[in-house]
């Protein structure tokens, strides 16, 4: 639950009024942003979880904009989303440039592989990606003012020693 600290007792409770959603995450179908839903860019949109933050955004009546080069994505998640007026996709290298027009409000940077074996197969895409794919996005976050979120995995600390790791483990690289 996002904490609530510093604010008074009446916006608090007003807050938590609106707070509801699955497993005491909050919707974020009441967030407004300059009296409007929110426009989203969601990089790696054909992955697994970039698919499912689309579909969760648009249920809640935002704008969103997956990019995906299809590298570990799959068309296939994107089926659901395509149904929806309000998404749109580009596919393209988010390391090489991010092809879109107009501003943002959110940029979900979630482009990346995300195992092992895709580490050791496609070592230098991914380097690019989380290297010049974030710059891009950051860029792009800094030119519209958005807000930016990058995800990462846990498995770029290597094979952990600690179940489940804490946030002060280093990792086992």
């Amino acid at each position: 639950r996002p904490r609530l600290r510093g604010k008074s007792t009446e916006n608090r409770k007003d807050l938590q009024l609106q707070m509801t959603g699955v497993m005491g995450y909050p919707s974020t179908s009441n967030i407004q942003y300059r009296n409007e839903f929110m426009r989203t860019l969601v990089t790696g949109a054909a992955g697994f979880l970039a698919s499912h933050l689309c579909e969760r955004l648009l249920n809640d009546g935002h704008e969103v904009v997956g990019v995906d080069n299809f590298l570990t994505g799959h068309k296939r998640n994107l089926i659901p989303l395509s149904k929806s007026d309000k998404f749109s996709f580009i596919e393209a290298d988010v390391s090489r440039n991010i092809p879109v027009k107009g501003s943002f409000d959110r940029i979900f940077h979630l482009a990346s592989p995300a195992s092992p074996i895709d580490y050791v197969e496609l070592p230098f895409e991914t380097l690019y990606v989380n290297s010049d794919g974030t710059r891009n996005a950051l860029r792009l976050a800094e030119q519209c003012g958005a807000r930016f979120f990058v995800a990462s995995t846990s498995e770029v600390y290597g094979d952990p020693q600690i179940h489940p790791q804490v946030e002060t483990y280093w990792g086992n690289v």
